[in-house]
């Protein structure tokens, strides 16, 4: 089992969380012609002998209706979107703004729309904060309360949780555990845990070349992409971390 996870699809930011629109059809399109699985959210399990691919978006950007969506539906292809509860129809205020441009979250229609197709959303907590990095009660009340307000919105079971910076530690694991997930996902690529389960992510850097070597478990290249996917992870808190600074400043 493969796990991508994707943030921005744009043309153009000064972070290195996006990938192009081009590229991205093209890596969906090589899935599709080699008749790779497409794994639907609700087939997910921690299965180690599990094969194919759970696509995943972090943040529930609203480039994901306007690009992803359109190709998903043309290659009956599912995905998991991870919403930011608090932002749903508002731009990424929550994040800092390197290069002076703000992004829109997909609002309550979009959203709607894909969940009539099949796409399934997941929490990514009410407002984003390294969830290591606060209060006990504020790490419960961003897991606890984005589930239980999605569900009343969505009107079905939200099964899936993912650490914001995909950044995690075993106090929560717990949390997220005793909240009725079924399953967590984290940026850590090594990892296998039911609540903290790996996932590599899509950059702007990565070429069709790399890509291909991101999908393949046995590729000879595939463990550097989990270091390299390792990584550039580490640096996520380091986004929290500026906002706290700029917003005290």
């Amino acid at each position: 089992m493969v796990v991508l996870a994707y943030h921005k699809l744009t043309r153009w930011e000064w972070g290195g969380t996006w990938v192009l629109p081009n590229e991205f059809r093209k890596q969906l399109q090589y899935i599709k012609s080699k008749n790779i699985k497409i794994v639907k959210p609700d087939e997910f399990d921690v299965d180690p002998n599990r094969t194919g691919i759970l696509i995943t978006f972090d943040d529930g950007y609203a480039d994901i209706y306007k690009v992803a969506f359109p190709l998903l539906e043309q290659l009956n292809f599912s995905a998991l979107v991870f919403l930011v509860v608090n932002y749903i129809g508002k731009e990424n205020i929550w994040d800092a703004n390197i290069g002076f441009r703000r992004y829109k979250h997909l609002n309550w229609h979009q959203i709607r729309e894909m969940q009539r197709y099949g796409i399934k959303f997941g929490s990514h907590s009410l407002t984003h904060p390294d969830l290591r990095k606060v209060a006990r009660a504020t790490a419960i009340r961003e897991i606890m309360d984005s589930k239980r307000l999605l569900e009343d919105k969505l009107g079905e079971a939200v099964d899936y949780f993912s650490y914001p910076f995909g950044l995690y530690n075993k106090e929560l694991e717990d949390i997220v555990a005793a909240a009725g997930y079924k399953c967590a996902f984290s940026l850590n690529p090594f990892s296998r845990s039911r609540w903290s389960y790996g996932r590599l992510a899509v950059y702007v850097i990565d070429t069709l070349w790399w890509f291909k070597n991101k999908i393949y478990p046995n590729s000879p290249l595939f463990k550097v992409e989990q270091i390299k996917s390792r990584v550039i992870n580490r640096f996520g808190a380091l986004t929290f971390i500026w906002k706290q600074l700029i917003t005290h400043v």
